[in-house]
């Protein structure tokens, strides 16, 4: 939830659609690699403190995209990291190394934020990602290294 009343983004734009280049630019060098690559696109992002991690809402066709692609579960993910305007910008590359499969996806969330979702992170040993509809169908992946999520390593 955001407690100031703004969204994320707000004097953020611009540091948002370089982030979204770079999920683009990202998903091609896996293409290029021989990969089946998908590139999310981000309705909205929450920090979801009781999950805790990312509450990442996505289009219901991209949804199903992904979970045929990723049927038999993530067994890694790259983490990309950077924070500007107040944000933390994240792209996530969920990957099925032994199919060769990869979704990409962008995040963001407020710098204010960070103590809280790193103590969540600390208290149970991980984060995650919660891809989902508008129907709450979901998707979850957790990280087992969430300092990754974190500018500098947190």
């Amino acid at each position: 939830m955001d407690v100031s009343g703004g969204h994320p983004l707000s004097g953020a734009v611009e540091h948002w659609d370089a982030l979204v280049a770079d999920v683009g630019a990202t998903a091609d060098e896996y293409r290029e690699r021989g990969w089946t690559a998908l590139e999310l696109d981000t309705g909205g992002v929450t920090v979801d403190r009781d999950l805790p991690g990312f509450d990442v809402l996505v289009p219901d066709d991209q949804f199903r995209e992904l979970t045929d692609l990723l049927e038999d579960g993530v067994d890694s993910y790259q983490v990309f990291v950077g924070s500007a305007a107040g944000v933390v910008f994240t792209a996530v590359a969920l990957e099925d190394t032994s199919r060769e499969r990869v979704a990409v996806v962008p995040l963001y969330y407020r710098h204010a934020a960070l103590p809280d979702l790193q103590a969540a992170a600390e208290s149970v040993g991980h984060l995650a990602t919660r891809l989902r509809t508008l129907d709450q169908t979901s998707f979850v992946v957790e990280h087992e290294e969430a300092t990754l999520f974190f500018p500098d390593g947190g």
